[in-house]
Parts: C-alpha cells; structure tokens; sequence
C-alpha cells in the first residue's frame, strides 16, 4: 500500500439496501393489491406490443399518487413484474398470503440512499408499499445490505494482495488462490474477497467515476470530509445476505428497526473479515516463495502486534455518524455550481452514443430528436418539458428537506433565489403541458413562505 497523504474517512454509508415485504392481510391482498397486479398485467403485455429491442418500458402513475414508474415488459422466474423509478426499483409477485415468497422486493438505488439517508429513505419506500397492498399489516425482511467506507490518502498495489488475511469462508488462514483481484492496464484498482452471501470488495472508485459520471454526485460529500480533488479515493465495502444477517436479528424482532440501531455492528462485523497487515515487501516475496500455513499464521501475528507496523484497519473499524451529514454538503454544493459534475454527464451521454451508434456526429442529434418523439408520443411533452419538471421535482424535494430539518444556510440566498425563480418561472411559461410543472407551487410555497 502506498501512503499518499493522511489516510482519512471521506464517507460512510449504506450503497446498497433490498428489502422484503410480505403482506398479513387478506382482504387487502384480494382488493387493493390484486387490482394492482391486474393493472401490471395489462401494462405488462402494451410494454410486451412496443416495437423495440431487449427490456422494455411503459409509464404510468399506477393510480398511486406518487409519480410515474416504468412498467417493465419483462419480470424474473420468481416475480412477475418489475417496475422502477428515479429512487428505487420493485419486483412484484402473486404469492398469496402466507408464502414464503414475499409479494413486493425492493432495491434502493445507491443515490436515493445517499440523498436522503438510511431512515427517511426506508419511511419514502413505505408510503409505495402501503399504498401498493392497501394496508399496514405486512412484514419486513432485508435481504442485502451493502456498506462503504470511502478512504483518501491510500493507494493499493499488486503485492497487496499477500498483505490481506482474512477468515472468508474459513477456519484457517485463505490461501492467496481465494482472493481475486482485478486491474486495468497493470495498475491494481481492487480485491474482492468471498462470495455468495457475503463479500468483501476493496476498489478505487474514484477511478470507477471517471467510467460511470452519474456516480460522481458522492465526490462533493467528499470534499466536505477532506478530499482534495486528485487523490484516488478507494471504497471498501461488504455486502451481507440474508442467511448472515438472520444470525444477528433476534426471532421476531422488526428488523428494520434493527437495522437502524445496528449497522456499526453489521460493519464491525464486516471489517472482522479480514484486515491488511504491514507486511515488508521482503516478507511478502517469502509469502510468495512458498511457506507453510503455521508459519504464515505466526508471522502475520508478529507482524499485526508490532507497535512500529502501520495499523490501516483501525482507521476502517469505526462507523462514525460525522460522515452522513448531508445539509452541510447541500449547502456548500450551493455556493459551488458543479459545472465539472454537468461536464461528465454530457462526455458521459456522448461517448456511450458514439459506443453505440457509431462516431458519426449525426448520431447524437438522432438520439435527442428519437428521445423528443418518444416523449411526445407517449405523453405529448417535449424533451425541454421533461428537464425542466423533472428540475422543479428535485427543488421541491429539497425545500421540503431542508424545511423538515430545519436546516437555515450559513448565508443568506434569498437575493440570488428570487432572481433564479424569476428565470425559471420564466422558462415554464414556455411548457405545453401544465401537468408537468406541478412541483413548482410546492417550491414557491418556500421560497414566498
């Protein structure tokens, strides 16, 4: 490992949640939830006629009052349908009561979790859910739960890899065949240890978002915590299923609610599943050179109780709430418009065309007029439409954060908001549908609240 700067926590939280719901009540099961499953079905099969390749999406607000979704035509051999939006997606079955099988599987999107936080995020998830089975008798399971810890100041290498002892799926010591690791180019961007229901990655994701922009909204909580903005920033992250988990969650416990009170353990738990020790690169080439199991053992114990060896997984043992701060990060986003963030998301739209359609710059002009007519078709909008609501959704949904907790800026914007709402109001003067900008009244609430 090569020491960049002062190794520092950058961020923590859930990236990956999947919550089963399995529904108690009968008659609600045979009133509201079978009419939605009946009107999925219908959806289901127009998704089925649309003329195109590979999945495909129908949009419709399935009389739930909580926006649109896309209506797949496709599901999976235990779920007949799958429906998705902006936050999360859904996996519905027809189970009856009392299967095994739960009738709704949920999967929160990494940003909706990072955006609102682990609590509100699951409270947003259950207005869907009880409005989907009309009731509030159900059950709730977690299937997966992934965890991070973003580190700053660290750069992994090759020899890495012998470093590692970890206990993944056995008794003994894991012989380096065990791990695998993964790079482009020669240069080492991460490990990943054990499988199936739990796993264990080590990847540079700063790098990973220069490949994939629309992630790159999580460097400005980043630099709240001390990034610099050319460090690699590397995630370490374990991923539990539900046949670890169940061995933590007391019988008949809520284990939502335990889950709110115990994922420093579920992390704790995590890092216990292997540590980085400080092996000298003398003592890595004899690991390589070939040595017994006990003499591995012993002298990766001599080495880990040396006081003058580096101890890089205490830093990753603590899971510390300073790290989900989120108004802060809000607030300095506002005194920064990320004009870079807009940069890659355009060379991000770009280059997967070319990827696509070809280099020819025609292709990128047929993508925006296709996206247009389908828009329009469909729902009579315009692309400039769809942005600029979809831009008056996100406000709206922040005022209400920020109103709910309370949050007053550091300065005072009221000058610059009045004069952006003028030019926006502006703009939505020009928008054909007036359905579309809906969300700009519960902004002007705020802004002349």
């Amino acid at each position: 490992m090569q020491l960049i700067g002062e190794p520092i926590i950058v961020h923590q939280g859930v990236d990956t949640l999947v919550l089963n719901f399995k529904l108690l009540d009968a008659v609600a099961y045979a009133s509201t939830y079978k009419k939605l499953l009946d009107k999925l079905e219908v959806l289901k099969k127009e998704a089925q006629r649309k003329e195109d390749f590979g999945t495909k999406f129908v949009r419709d607000n399935l009389d739930l009052c909580l926006g649109e979704f896309l209506i797949s035509s496709k599901g999976n051999h235990r779920y007949r349908f799958y429906i998705e939006n902006q936050d999360f997606l859904a996996f519905l079955s027809t189970a009856p009561v009392g299967s095994n099988l739960p009738q709704i599987q949920v999967h929160f999107r990494a940003k909706f979790l990072f955006k609102e936080g682990l609590k509100k995020a699951i409270d947003l998830v259950e207005v869907f859910i009880q409005k989907a089975f009309g009731s509030t008798q159900y059950t709730r399971e977690i299937a997966r739960i992934d965890l991070t810890t973003d580190v700053m100041g660290i750069r992994y290498d090759g020899l890495d890899m012998y470093r590692f002892q970890t206990i993944m799926g056995q008794k003994n010591f894991v012989e380096v065949a065990d791990i695998k690791t993964f790079g482009r180019f020669y240069k080492v961007q991460g490990f990943t240890f054990g499988s199936g229901d739990k796993l264990f990655r080590i990847y540079d994701k700063s790098e990973k978002i220069k490949r994939s922009p629309e992630e790159a909204y999580i460097e400005d909580k980043w630099r709240y915590n001390g990034f610099d903005g050319s460090s690699p920033v590397f995630r370490h992250e374990v991923q539990l299923r539900r046949e670890v988990l169940k061995r933590f969650i007391p019988n008949s416990y809520d284990e939502v609610k335990w889950l709110f009170n115990n994922v420093g353990k579920l992390w704790k738990y995590g890092v216990s599943l292997l540590e980085w020790v400080d092996l000298s690169d003398d003592e890595v080439l004899k690991v390589v050179k070939g040595m017994s199991s006990d003499a591995r053992r012993q002298m990766f114990y001599r080495i880990k109780n040396d006081e003058n060896r580096y101890k890089f997984w205490q830093l990753l043992d603590v899971w510390d709430n300073q790290y989900q701060t989120l108004p802060d990060m809000y607030a300095k986003e506002l005194k920064t418009p990320n004009l870079k963030t807009a940069e890659k998301y355009l060379k991000a739209f770009i280059s997967s065309v070319y990827k696509v359609m070809g280099t020819d710059p025609s292709n990128l002009s047929s993508v925006v007029y296709k996206i247009n007519t389908d828009l329009y078709n469909d729902k009579g909008y315009t692309i400039h439409d769809y942005a600029v609501s979809r831009l008056a959704d996100s406000i709206s949904r922040y005022a209400k954060y920020a109103l709910q907790g309370g949050f007053i800026p550091e300065w005072d914007y009221s000058e610059v908001v009045n004069r952006s709402m003028w030019d926006f109001t502006d703009v939505l003067r020009n928008v054909s549908d007036r359905n579309l900008i809906k969300p700009i009244n519960k902004v002007l609430e705020v802004v002349n609240g």
